[in-house]
């Protein structure tokens, strides 16, 4: 039996809780005892999710205070914690707490960075503004922008690597790509690779080709930075005329539904 904690950075509802949701009701259907620390708090949140059998505790906000770093001694204390996922494996603020406490307690980390190690949001955001720039003043500024915010992810990163046992990415092929952005000379074969679950229960389904339609289906956050949705209805406006018997829907919630709807209208 393990005594696991997960660290999120808060409970609302995306594909990095979601999956850790599935995987923390494994861990307590597998026997072990669960525990998860939680940054922030969201209206809307996985707390339903959740095997009532795991113990859920929040933190005072995503910052590295006295309060954080006491509640996680405490937990890990008291649960008699062995192993710890950190699944912001990012940001420098819990692995740093972590290292804190580390030092007087023993258990072991694992980071999980929940993406392709060159890229998250702000690079991503940056990369867009780029793309479109026209005045050279502004893509002189915005080029100098993109260096800062690689640099700063690279550093965080390596800070995560160096302070945790193992170092999980998704995709063998994300191994090079992690080396390659971080600029890791480190001998050490702490680079783990696990691929994400299938989240959606099939069971009950019964498949039936006969019912088969000519539908493209996206499901997921309509966030125009990460997820790039806009691009399916930029292609699918060139599309649409030549496949009439097919039907483009998207499925999800998030900060630039409106802004999709509303592009879709135009096009």
């Amino acid at each position: 039996k393990k005594h696991i904690l997960f660290i999120f950075k808060s409970d609302g509802i995306g594909g990095v809780e979601v999956v850790n949701a599935v995987l923390a009701n494994k861990f307590v259907c597998e026997g072990h005892d669960v525990s998860i620390f939680l940054f922030l708090r969201r209206e809307k949140n996985i707390v339903d999710r959740l095997d009532k059998r795991i113990k859920l505790y929040y933190g005072n906000g995503f910052k590295c205070s006295f309060f954080n770093k006491k509640m996680l001694s405490t937990i890990i204390e008291e649960r008699e914690i062995d192993l710890v996922l950190n699944e912001w494996g990012l940001s420098l603020i819990p692995i740093f707490l972590l290292n804190g406490i580390k030092g007087k307690k023993n258990f072991s980390i694992v980071s999980i960075y929940h993406n392709a190690p060159n890229a998250n949001g702000r690079l991503k955001n940056v990369e867009q503004k780029l793309s479109v720039a026209k005045n050279p003043f502004q893509r002189f500024w915005l080029r100098g922008k993109y260096f800062f915010v690689r640099s700063i992810t690279a550093m965080s990163m390596r800070y995560n690597y160096r302070h945790c046992d193992y170092y999980q990415v998704l995709s063998s092929a994300y191994i090079d790509v992690f080396k390659q952005f971080t600029g890791l000379k480190d001998k050490r074969q702490k680079l783990l690779v696990q691929t994400n679950p299938v989240t959606i229960s099939n069971e009950g389904f019964d498949y039936d080709f006969n019912k088969k339609q000519k539908e493209i289906v996206y499901v997921g956050r309509l966030d125009n930075v990460q997820k790039c949705v806009g691009r399916i209805v930029d292609v699918w406006s060139k599309l649409e005329s030549q496949f009439q018997d097919w039907n483009l829907t998207i499925v999800g919630g998030g900060k630039d539904e409106i802004f999709l709807k509303e592009k879709a209208k135009r096009l």
